[in-house]
């Protein structure tokens, strides 16, 4: 058999598998994707360590350098140890401080909405009513029809109809229905699972990072071991690729992240807003999600400003929010994260709305870098293609001038 004929016969079955392939994704898409998804829920430990890893390998690296830079003579195994050891404390440390932040503010800002509730009802159907006298519209908005009880008595019925709730909530959980106590019981299970896949993520992402470089050589053995040299090369590419960009997209989300925070907290307080810390909080915390992430910490905030400053507050936290989201949009984020991910804004809008889809949240979260690594490896695929067209036409020209000579 020549040369052209097994060509032929590679790329014809090639194109068979191919469409074989093809065929059975669409046919079976179904099935495909919940072994799937059972396959990452299984794996899910294991894939949370290696990006906590990720995640925390480059404070961790700055700080192995700092301090060997300080004590030359220490051994290596000890600067790594004391290293990780910081970078798990800081991170916690940071958690901590952030729960304490959130929790306790998000409780009083509860509280006071369910509080001062009447007054809130009576300001926005009083504006209502305005709205439509100065629209000429023959209509009028009665608080004694919506509630059939006076609005200044609303918060003592509420209180009344609580304290009558209370038995009959004691009555319903007497006579509960096993099935729902089941229901809690699986609902218990699941919270637990998480809480202890987290556990294990972390546990496994503290042996990743004391021992990262036996894990790069082992993974290179086991490339050179069964796959050519040039594919060895391919793989190590992409890993490289892989590397940079999510390691690029992680540093300039975090430093998105700290500007967007640090500035909503200075316009937040100027303007006299409450919560200035906790809504910048939140904000800063939800940027990693794009387009979706803004719009949470938007109802979020006006939420909480609503339950505690009133209306015209919470319309003047919209326009300030809407204001600062076109300068974060144009300015902050292209400088700052645009230049590492390099993405343009119709991509991002599909690999947030389709990887958001299939895996909810999580892949909102890396929709980003994800569609930002696919982009940048289509684009050298379909570069090197070109690259090696225009080769194969240069050394056709070639041939042609020799023959004539």
């Amino acid at each position: 058999m020549d040369r052209d004929t097994k060509e032929f016969a590679r790329k014809v079955i090639l194109a068979t598998v191919i469409v074989a392939a093809a065929y059975l994704l669409v046919s079976h898409f179904n099935q495909i994707m919940g072994f799937i998804k059972m396959v990452i829920s299984a794996l899910t430990p294991v894939i949370a360590g290696m990006i906590i890893a990720f995640v925390l390998n480059a404070p961790m690296s700055r700080l192995e350098k700092f301090i060997r830079k300080k004590k030359p003579d220490m051994e290596q195994k000890w600067v790594r140890r004391i290293a990780v050891i910081c970078t798990y404390l800081g991170a916690l440390l940071i958690f901590g401080l952030l729960i304490s932040v959130v929790i306790p503010q998000l409780w009083s800002s509860m509280i006071a909405l369910a509080s001062n509730l009447p007054s809130y009802i009576t300001s926005i159907v009083n504006f209502l009513n305005q709205l439509l006298k100065q629209m000429n519209l023959n209509f009028h908005i009665s608080l004694d029809d919506l509630f059939n009880v006076p609005i200044d008595e609303l918060g003592t019925s509420l209180a009344k109809w609580i304290e009558g709730l209370t038995p009959k909530i004691s009555d319903w959980i007497s006579q509960i229905d096993p099935a729902v106590v089941s229901d809690i019981g699986r609902a218990t299970v699941a919270v637990l699972k998480v809480v202890v896949k987290f556990c294990l993520g972390t546990v496994f992402s503290v042996y990743v990072l004391l021992s990262k470089e036996k894990f790069k050589r082992q993974g290179r053995k086991v490339l050179e071991a069964f796959l050519p040299d040039d594919k060895v090369n391919v793989v190590r590419h992409l890993v490289k690729r892989f590397e940079k960009v999510f390691s690029d997209f992680i540093s300039g989300q975090l430093a998105e992240m700290s500007v967007l925070g640090a500035i909503f907290f200075v316009v937040l307080t100027i303007a006299g807003m409450p919560y200035a810390l906790l809504i910048s909080v939140v904000i800063a915390a939800t940027s990693i999600i794009p387009y979706f992430g803004s719009f949470m910490a938007l109802v979020f905030g006006s939420i909480l400003i609503l339950a505690v400053s009133g209306l015209v507050r919470m319309i003047a936290f919209i326009v300030i929010f809407l204001v600062m989201q076109q300068i974060d949009n144009n300015f902050i984020y292209p400088h700052v994260v645009g230049s590492s991910v390099g993405l343009p804004p119709v991509w991002v809008l599909v690999a947030v709305t389709f990887l958001g889809s299939m895996f909810g949240l999580p892949g909102m979260a890396v929709a980003v870098p994800v569609m930002a690594l696919s982009y940048t490896l289509f684009s050298e695929l379909v570069q090197n293609r070109l690259d090696r067209k225009e080769e194969l036409k240069k050394q056709l020209e070639e041939e042609v001038e020799q023959e004539w000579l």
